[in-house]
């Protein structure tokens, strides 16, 4: 259910640069992913293809109705990056304005009322 919200909350939105995003969810806010980037619309660094499949381990932390990600891993293209790389991409996505954040290190806004986020392999928790 959480896969399906996000799609439609991704077509919605008629996102130019996150196109997709699964999530696998596990216990203390563990999660794994996949996100397809499409950053066409971008001037980007050598090196970097507009359209690439990113995959992730990460936790997500979450304080005073604000959450982040600290990711463990990071593959992009099936190679491991750094974590860095995905930095440069969100401040890319920034400069187009499709994204409030400028770091991966941003606290973003939960919607309103959200206060807590929990997770369990398969389930989150929402508090609000």
């Amino acid at each position: 259910e959480l896969n399906a919200w996000i799609a439609a909350l991704i077509e919605a939105n008629r996102e130019d640069v996150l196109r997709e995003l699964v999530l696998k969810l596990f216990a203390d806010n563990r999660v794994e992913g996949k996100a397809f980037i499409d950053l066409s619309r971008a001037s980007l660094p050598l090196g970097l293809k507009p359209k690439m499949t990113l995959f992730f381990a990460a936790r997500v932390l979450v304080r005073e109705g604000a959450a982040r990600i600290e990711f463990d891993k990071l593959f992009l293209e099936g190679q491991v990056i750094p974590i860095a790389v995905l930095d440069l991409m969100i401040a890319v996505a920034s400069g187009l304005g499709k994204s409030d954040a400028g770091s991966i290190k941003d606290w973003v806004a939960l919607p309103d009322g959200l206060k807590d986020l929990r997770s369990r392999p398969g389930l989150v928790e929402i508090t609000y």
